[in-house]
């Protein structure tokens, strides 16, 4: 992520590793006509000496007491394998969580963020006239990132207002990041900011514009209410590329969630009757998708089929 705007790179990423990821997750599920089956999940990461496989470890989830087990091929490259079985539709809920990126780790504490990327499995059965139907989910996402980012860009913004006014008071500045975080947090649930971020600025812009000049007239402060605004601009620009350095350097999580992937392979039984992926010509089901989709709003796989009596 080196200098370039950091939202329209990551959202450049995010169409790209639909294309081509460094760590890849290949997951095949294959269920029968009771609704018992397997999920096998292969992960390949890409190591190198920016990523030795010990720091691996602390970012993406394969322990092996979870039953993941380690291989190495011909050519030299780690790989992680797990297998499980569902032996009822019912214990397909238990079978997920094996798609997990901690989003930050700080080497020097072992401390791994709450937040970071999850995945959910379930089965559900049903029943028509024609005979029974199992519909299969896959449900991805990002816990807490979003929160981390707010909370990020936040205290860059009160940090930022304190060097271009330093005669602020503690009391306005905790009021105006107050209102930097509330604004910031209802724009982002209404515009997609890697998606647009010329009309996320704007529109955070002129919701902020009447509440700053009001705390500042209110506060009588010596500082231009115009100024405070095009500052919190500037933050959401990464204009001087403070929010890409933290997260590369504090996120690692997020930064190698640019570049992996999941491919998931879904082998159900009977006749598709509905499903928001590809239909392969061996019937089985299949998607593509980069692993920071799930950031602006959650995925869900999903694919319903019917065994006829």
């Amino acid at each position: 992520m080196k200098r370039a705007h950091v939202w329209k790179m990551l959202g450049l990423i995010i169409a790209l590793t639909a294309l081509a990821g460094c760590h890849e997750y290949r997951v095949a599920v294959v269920i029968d006509s009771d609704g018992i089956g397997t999920r096998t999940v292969d992960f390949f990461p890409e190591l190198d000496e920016e990523l030795l496989e010990l720091d691996m470890h602390q970012i993406f989830r394969v322990p092996e007491d979870e039953g993941w087990r380690r291989a190495v091929d011909e050519d030299g490259r780690v790989s992680f394998r797990r297998v499980i079985c569902a032996t009822s539709p019912a214990e397909w809920a238990g079978l997920g969580d094996d798609i997990r990126i901690f989003s930050r780790y700080d080497s020097g504490d072992k401390r791994k963020a709450s937040s970071g990327l999850r995945n959910f499995v379930s089965l559900e059965t049903g029943r028509t006239e024609e005979g029974r139907t199992y519909t299969y989910r896959e449900h991805l996402s990002w816990e807490g990132l979003k929160r981390d980012l707010i909370n990020l860009m936040t205290v860059l913004y009160a940090e930022r207002a304190k060097e271009i006014q330093p005669d602020l008071t503690e009391v306005f500045v905790a009021e105006l990041r107050g209102l930097f975080r509330g604004h910031l947090s209802q724009t982002w649930e209404r515009i997609y900011l890697i998606e647009d971020e010329d009309a996320f600025i704007e529109a955070l812009s002129l919701a902020l514009i009447p509440d700053v000049t009001e705390l500042v007239t209110r506060s009588r402060a010596d500082v231009d209410p115009d100024l405070l605004v095009a500052l919190a601009a500037s933050v959401i620009a990464d204009d001087d590329s403070q929010v890409e350095t933290i997260i590369e350097r504090d996120m690692m999580g997020v930064a190698h969630a640019f570049i992996a992937t999941l491919h998931l392979r879904v082998s159900m039984p009977g006749e598709i009757l509905e499903c928001n992926g590809t239909i392969e010509d061996d019937g089985v089901v299949s998607w593509k998708i980069g692993l920071l989709d799930p950031l602006e709003q959650n995925v869900e796989l999903l694919v319903r089929s019917l065994v006829r009596d």
